[in-house]
């Protein structure tokens, strides 16, 4: 992987961060509790405030979830670095951790990430949501369609193995379980 490539997916993921950040800096201004606007096809841009997880789970747990939000974005973090050894997997990457990045900043101020986006029947959300559930879809498949792109070396998950490490039973190379 060249240096450019890694460089242009820390600009996009920059720019996921900015685009969402200023995004709710203006619906948090320009939008009243409980002010609707309707959108094209059913959509609306309705202010709100989250302060559980997804979906609202989680509601009113304060640092806790900020101190999850901090480990699971150093996990994501860590993972997609191992992960984006390809090229194919930058992309991906820079969505889900710009988002999650993104999240992460609206919620340190008080506690709560400001969603604004409402589709009716589905919850409030924001671009930072588009971006981290977009990543995911891109992540899966890009690992469904090409297995070679995960993590070289040997592991003990055999989700993360290459089909190269596995011999013909199915076996990783260093499994020595017998009869099991």
């Amino acid at each position: 992987m060249t240096s450019k490539r890694l460089a242009l997916a820390a600009a996009f993921g920059l720019a996921v961060i900015a685009a969402d950040l200023i995004t709710k800096a203006l619906a948090r201004s320009e939008l009243k509790e409980g002010q609707t606007i309707e959108l094209p096809l059913g959509a609306h841009l309705q202010y709100g405030e989250n302060s559980g997880m997804a979906f609202g789970l989680f509601a009113g747990a304060g640092d806790v979830i900020l101190i999850v939000a901090v480990i699971a974005v150093a996990g994501v973090a860590i993972l997609l670095l191992r992960l984006a050894s390809g090229a194919e997997l930058l992309l991906p990457a820079a969505l889900l951790l710009g988002g999650a990045l993104a999240n992460l900043a609206d919620r340190v101020g008080d506690g709560t990430v400001t969603d604004f986006i409402d589709l009716g029947a589905w919850p409030s959300f924001n671009l930072a949501d588009v971006a981290i559930t977009i990543g995911v879809a891109l992540l899966a498949l890009a690992l469904a369609r090409n297995p070679t792109s995960r993590p070289r070396g040997r592991s003990s998950n055999p989700l993360l193995v290459a089909p190269s490490e596995a011999d013909s039973s199915g076996r990783t190379d260093g499994d020595d379980r017998r009869g099991a």
